[in-house]
């Protein structure tokens, strides 16, 4: 999956690129990278500024009716630094 945001009126551009892989019935394997900008107004953006991010983590179908997931990520970004990130998602 590639999603891809531009917010022209507050400068946000971000692109992520995943690859969900269903491993059990309810669990998946995601494989991620990143990569996003902010500047005060979309002709101030410069290309040197852009910050990228990948990881890996888990996703647990919790209610598939309702397209509920359950997930944990291990991401590491352009730095060096690093992070583990708990979320509950639906999907509209």
């Amino acid at each position: 999956m590639i999603q891809i945001s531009q917010n022209k009126k507050n400068g946000l551009m971000s692109l992520l690129v995943q690859d969900i892989k269903l491993i059990l019935q309810k669990i998946g394997f995601v494989l991620f990278g990143g990569t996003g900008t902010v500047a005060s107004s979309p002709d101030k953006f410069r290309v040197d500024e852009f910050q990228f991010s990948y990881g890996a983590g888990l996703r647990y179908l919790f209610n598939k009716e309702q397209k509920v997931n359950v997930r944990v990520d291990f991401g590491i970004s352009r730095n060096g630094s690093t992070g583990i990130y708990f979320g509950i998602e639906a999907a509209f």
